[in-house]
């Protein structure tokens, strides 16, 4: 009864022929369009001495249920009661040291850091113990530890394209990078144009984005979307080819017309901006106990953002309101440094006073 809805449309994207699978506005589910609560567990204030809070982001749940948080020079772990750990971050370049981490993730026996200026990758175990180090060379400057599955370091990298001078909006390829381990082998694997509004030239560039890549594994596949409309394609990563392409129908947010500014550069000492009309369609993806959640630009007051929900085979299956407490703004919940993970949610606010604080909530699903 479900597929019925569902049409097929053939279409001709910039990285090759493919079907996409066209959703209906609205989903599968009888209890669509209800308010999910978040329920705050535990809050973590660097009131004891042992860290402080800068800039936190690109907080994390281990497989253990510990809590992992990136700052300046820190990469702080927390155990499931909030107590702090350990920081794995220790200034230098010798084994073990690092300069600057570029994103980390968990490997079922330990910690992987990701160090961009040393173009190292670092192995801890859970303790802080490092368990290896190697270098990872032929990687583009502003390449990032994306994901890594099967011994395999996925890289996701981009340079500025010659504008000659001249700000402009272009497709910028993000590359898709695989390296296997100790980075003995590296390739290519699939690039992604991102719309940007960039200029370079005569050996300098700035660039500000307009769409956004934002990426989740799902099912030992990667689901992206790289442009500016609601579109998702899932990567089978062994292959390198797009298996699935699906989107919904979806009415589009404007932006106020007293912050269309899409992106603003600045080069030779002048500042360029670019307009722009409207939100991305989704900010954030998530892959929830075999589901796809899709954080999207619509935030209606008093309920929420609109999450939808997706199972592997592209298909609607249902949506939200998160009640995320103190957002309402459709750009702050998108780069908000956050996570999902086994029905809780965990982020990073900026208190009142200024100072920062991570908290953990429990997703409050009736639903569930």
């Amino acid at each position: 009864m479900l597929s019925a809805i569902y049409c097929v449309l053939i279409f001709c994207s910039i990285l090759y022929a493919q079907t996409i699978i066209e959703n209906p506005k609205k989903p599968s589910s009888e209890n669509a369009g209800r308010i999910v609560e978040l329920v705050e567990l535990m809050r973590i204030d660097d009131v004891g001495g042992d860290f402080y809070f800068k800039y936190p982001r690109n907080p994390k749940v281990s497989p253990d249920g510990s809590l992992f948080v990136q700052d300046h020079e820190q990469l702080l772990q927390f155990d499931q009661n909030g107590a702090f750990v350990h920081n794995y971050f220790k200034k230098g370049q010798g084994p073990g040291e690092m300069q600057e981490i570029a994103d980390y993730f968990f490997a079922d026996n330990g910690l992987i850091v990701h160090d961009r200026r040393l173009q190292k990758i670092l192995w801890f175990d859970f303790e802080g113990k490092l368990i290896e180090e190697f270098k990872i060379h032929e990687l583009p400057v502003f390449a990032r530890l994306h994901l890594f599955q099967n011994s395999t370091y996925y890289f996701i990298g981009n340079n500025i394209p010659s504008t000659e001078g001249k700000p402009e909006l272009i497709e910028v390829p993000y590359d898709l990078i695989a390296a296997s381990e100790e980075g003995k082998r590296i390739e290519q694997v699939i690039s992604f144009p991102v719309e940007s509004f960039a200029i370079s030239g005569g050996g300098s560039g700035a660039m500000a984005s307009i769409a956004e890549l934002v990426s989740a594994p799902f099912k030992g596949n990667l689901c992206v979307c790289h442009t500016q409309d609601y579109l998702l394609k899932i990567l089978d990563l062994e292959s390198g080819k797009i298996v699935r392409s699906f989107r919904r129908k979806y009415k589009r947010v404007k932006v106020p017309k007293d912050r269309r500014v899409g992106g603003t550069i600045g080069a030779g000492g002048k500042t360029y901006s670019a307009p722009r009309e409207y939100y991305n369609d989704i900010s954030r993806l998530f892959s929830c106990e075999d589901l796809l959640w899709v954080i999207t630009s619509t935030v209606e007051k008093g309920k929420g953002v609109v999450v939808d929900v997706f199972d592997f085979d592209g298909r609607y299956v249902d949506n939200f309101y998160l009640k995320i407490p103190g957002e309402s703004d459709p750009v702050a919940i998108g780069y908000s440094p956050m996570t999902i993970s086994n029905g809780f949610l965990v982020r990073t606010v900026r208190n009142e006073d200024e100072t920062y604080s991570i908290r953990k909530y429990r997703i409050e699903d009736q639903e569930k």
